[in-house]
Formats: C-alpha cells, structure tokens, sequence
C-alpha cells in the first residue's frame, strides 16, 4: 500500500489535476477494503485544501453476501439513499481495491440485472460531476500482473505521479489527427489490421476520469 509519507504527490494529481477540487467543495471517497491507509491520507489532503471529504469502505465478500439474498424492492431502497447521498456531493473518487478481483463473479444472474438496472439514476447522477476512479495496488492485483506486491506497489506509485498536464497537451495533434481520419491501418511484422472509425470520437485518457489511465469508470465500478 502507499505509504502516507509519499501521497502528496499522487494527491495533487488526483485531487488538482483530475478532480480540480476547489475549496468548500464536498468529496466522497467511495473504497473497497484495503485502501483504508491511502484513503485518510486523502483526507487529510482534501482537508488541508479547504474541501470537504466523505468516505465509504466497502467489503466485497461483505457486498456479496447482501447482493445474495436481496430482492428487487430492497435493492432499489438501497439505491435511493445511495443517490440522495450522491446528489449532496460535487466529486467522487471511486478506489478499487480488494483482494478477489472476482468476489461477484458468481452473483445470482437476475440478482446482478436488478443491480445493474437500480444504480442506473446513480450512475448517472455521478457522471454528471465531477468524478476519478483509482486502482489502488494489491496483491491480487500484482498477481494478474505477474509482478511482485512491491514492483506493483512502485509502478502504480510512479504512473499515479505522472505529468499529466503535460502528457494532456501532447496528445492534442494526436486526436487532431484521429479527428479527419476515417480509416486506421496497423502493419508489422505478423500484423496487417485495417478498420473504419468513422463517428468514432477521439477521446483523450489523459488522468482526468482514471488513475493509472485505463478504461473503468463507475458504469464499470464495483462500489456503489
């Protein structure tokens, strides 16, 4: 886990760069267990910027436990506090964690559409602010890398603590390009791959919606 020692750097890129978190402004940190260290480094940070943090701990053996018995009626109860709560905040970080990446795998087939249909409105609730998701570094997460717990730990550290400002401004003529291009060829060595993006938009993963950059957001969250 990132010690508390070495957050402020990672926290000025999340909370200045993609969250821009201005002063009076409410914050939920929404986690899954073992972030808890990472997570009142946040705070305290938040705090020192004249923001206002929130914060919720999830177990997901915890969640699938609940989601196993659960019915219709109680899920979508759930999810109007879950979005009464929402609709009082200005950003969210959403911190993945855990120690299954595959903890709901198995849930109940109709029990995950129940859940996936109720946090629609919350869904969309949180897309409409401002809002980051980061993969905070685990064992299971250095597993499914094949990385050892601390080369994970130190990779994660150094990609959360990039330029990205920088970085941002540098993928500008890339999507200008991408923007009056119709078609894409790749050729290589054992590679010959041509399609159409037409209609396609050119979005940016510049650190604004995902530390380290990747494709999760919360659609994709396992938290609420």
């Amino acid at each position: 886990m990132i010690a508390s020692s070495r957050i402020e750097a990672p926290a000025h890129t999340i909370l200045d760069y993609s969250l821009e978190l201005k002063p009076g402004e409410k914050l939920l940190f929404e986690g899954e267990t073992g972030c808890e260290p990472l997570v009142r480094a946040l705070i305290a940070v938040t705090y020192a910027r004249g923001a206002l943090p929130f914060f919720e701990i999830m177990d997901p053996r915890l969640h699938r436990a609940w989601l196993l018995g659960a019915d219709k009626e109680q899920l979508e109860q759930a999810m109007k506090w879950f979005l009464t709560r929402a609709q009082d905040m200005d950003a969210f970080l959403c911190i993945q964690a855990g120690d299954n990446l595959f903890e709901l795998a198995d849930g109940p087939g109709e029990t995950m559409q129940h859940w996936n249909r109720a946090r629609t409105p919350l869904r969309e609730e949180k897309l409409s602010k401002k809002w980051s998701l980061l993969r905070h570094p685990t064992s299971a997460g250095a597993q499914a890398a094949g990385m050892s717990t601390e080369a994970f730990e130190e990779l994660l550290f150094e990609v959360c603590t990039m330029d990205y400002a920088s970085l941002s401004s540098a993928m500008d003529p890339l999507v200008a390009l991408m923007e009056k291009t119709d078609r894409v060829e790749i050729k290589g060595p054992g590679t010959e791959l041509s399609f159409s993006t037409r209609g396609l938009p050119a979005i940016k993963r510049d650190g604004k919606l995902n530390i380290p950059t990747g494709r999760s957001s919360p659609l994709r969250s396992r938290t609420q």
